[in-house]
């Protein structure tokens, strides 16, 4: 059987997964899989080094160490059924990547520079967005503040928001996947969070619960018969992710701040919170990480840098 008919086969089968996963799967195997393995058998994947150039070649591409991850995995679970051919393809994989000096799988983040706004463009950025709170504006707002996802954000309704008890209950994203009648045009829908661990509650801090509390107030239609339209569209359904992300991009052009993606007002918030002493445990619960050691594994050197500052303080 041919390496790319075995991927196909195997993703038709996860049936059990989320539409959303197998979204990322395909989009995985269209670019990182489907167009290096044309007509090549799944024995091709037993031979070390053909397996070798095939990492090598995606490397060069610019392949991300998560991407990287999942191809194997992919590639391990569609094409290999017994525990010792899987086991062998692993071994195999791990001794290429790490002769070719790519980080392990074992810690993926390692490689990403995790960027984050200085607080000179932090505090411009506040100022901009506090001059006209508007629905864009407070989603970003509430981004910076709470490090909720943008998906989270667009996803959340007036009932999701407690100003009373100063508090997000997060129970839901907003994705965008495939339409069911072509696969080039793409819809939003509301999904499950990301884990298990994403439905959380986030407290609000005193500065973004005056604002967001301004915000509802000014929804001059909200009222209690329309509790369950999203807060930033106002509507039954929600304000699309990409259209905050070219509101985010558009209000930095404005007002100078070197750009950087929506993501990174999560990890500017949860930097913020190390800074400040925040235990690693509680940050993770505020953003609703799977684990402790996947917060660890992203912000590890932010974590040092806060120790050595600390130790600092003896002899200052």
């Amino acid at each position: 059987m041919y390496v790319n008919e075995s991927v196909v086969l195997w993703l038709k089968s996860q049936k059990h997964l989320k539409e959303s996963t197998i979204y990322k799967y395909r989009c995985t195997a269209n670019k990182w899989i489907f167009p290096h393995f044309e007509q090549k058998e799944i024995d091709y994947l037993k031979r070390k080094d053909d397996v070798q150039k095939y990492i090598a070649n995606i490397s060069n591409d610019k392949i991300s160490v998560s991407q990287m991850a999942l191809v194997i995995r992919i590639l391990q679970d569609s094409c290999f059924h017994s525990d010792k051919e899987k086991n062998n393809f692993i071994q195999m994989t791990d001794s290429i990547i790490s002769s070719m000096n790519v980080d392990t799988f074992c810690n993926k983040y390692a490689m990403r520079n995790i960027e984050t706004l200085s607080l000179q463009d932090i505090k411009r950025l506040e100022n901009a967005l506090c001059k006209d709170i508007s629905n864009y504006n407070i989603a970003i707002l509430l981004a910076l503040h709470t490090g909720l996802r943008i998906g989270e954000i667009c996803a959340l309704t007036y009932d999701d928001i407690s100003i009373e008890k100063s508090l997000i209950y997060v129970n839901h994203t907003a994705i965008r996947l495939p339409s069911k009648d072509s696969m080039h045009k793409t819809k939003v829908v509301i999904a499950k969070p990301k884990t298990k661990s994403s439905y959380r509650m986030v407290p609000l801090n005193d500065f973004i619960k005056k604002h967001l509390s301004r915000f509802i107030q000014d929804s001059t239609d909200y009222n209690k018969s329309n509790s369950k339209n999203y807060i930033f569209s106002n509507l039954n359904t929600p304000l699309d992710p990409r259209t905050l992300q070219y509101a985010y991009k558009k209000i930095l052009k404005e007002n100078f701040i070197p750009y950087l993606n929506f993501h990174c007002l999560r990890h500017t918030f949860a930097t913020r919170l190390l800074e400040a002493g925040v235990d690693i445990k509680t940050i993770s619960e505020l953003l609703g990480h799977a684990s402790v050691t996947t917060t660890m594994n992203i912000y590890c050197h932010i974590s040092i840098d806060t120790k050595k500052n600390a130790v600092n303080k003896l002899i200052s």
